[in-house]
């Protein structure tokens, strides 16, 4: 199985890396999270609340839709 679209902020791994294998775009998703390859930097998406329906099961499915391990976001 050969893995592709890899990505990275290193410029030697960039380099070690072979062109086909490589994503050629600089920001990716990663978990859920948009990764700024060239900047180092991480952003999260912002949640639909505007809902045409407003209901306990929206507003839940709106804030775990964003996967966040370190527990900043939500606990």
């Amino acid at each position: 199985m050969n893995l592709r679209e890899w990505s990275t902020n290193s410029v030697f791994v960039n380099n070690i890396i072979q062109s086909e294998d490589k994503s050629s775009m600089s920001t990716i998703k990663v978990l859920g999270h948009y990764w700024n390859t060239n900047q180092d930097t991480l952003s999260l998406k912002e949640p639909s609340l505007m809902n045409s329906l407003v209901s306990e099961r929206a507003i839940l499915k709106d804030l775990t839709s964003v996967f966040e391990p370190l527990g900043f976001v939500s606990p």
